[in-house]
């Protein structure tokens, strides 16, 4: 939404009380449910986890995002970003695997998690890194539905 762009671009250079207050004002503006409303309501979370204020109302906000809209995938990623910077890794780590069950996968989610990973369960070959990954991993990167079996349980391995 060009109207937005101001906001997170804001955002983009660390000026998160100006963003705030930009988002705020839109969200008074639109009409709540719209789109604009909606991405205002992201942008105002993302402020107030950069002003580190009011962290409360800002995983609420992500919170209610994903309630809402559960194929969004930037509201999951901005609440893991949040849990990992207060130490809530495992809520982060549950947050990722719901990103990757509920929307549609991308590199940069996918690539995220991974980095997610590599910080908080490091050395990869420990077993069972988190409840579920290993499960996730081998099925996306399994080439035939013959495997994506054999990975999910369902056929005896060859």
């Amino acid at each position: 939404m060009e109207v937005l762009q101001k906001g997170f671009d804001l955002l983009g250079a660390a000026k998160f009380a100006e963003a705030n207050e930009f988002f705020s004002t839109t969200l008074t503006v639109f009409k709540i449910g719209c789109p604009t409303h909606t991405i205002s309501l992201f942008g105002k979370a993302r402020a107030l986890i950069g002003l580190s204020q009011d962290l409360d109302q800002a995983e609420a906000i992500l919170r209610d995002l994903i309630n809402r809209q559960p194929t969004w995938v930037n509201p999951y990623m901005a609440l893991a970003d949040l849990y990992e910077s207060t130490q809530r890794v495992n809520k982060a780590d549950r947050l990722y695997l719901d990103a990757l069950n509920c929307t549609e996968r991308s590199d940069y989610l996918t690539k995220k998690y991974e980095n997610f990973l590599r910080r908080h369960f490091a050395p990869w070959e420990q077993p069972a890194i988190t409840p579920g990954y290993a499960n996730v991993v081998q099925q996306a990167a399994a080439t035939t539905s013959s495997e994506a079996r054999v990975i999910a349980g369902k056929l005896p391995t060859p």
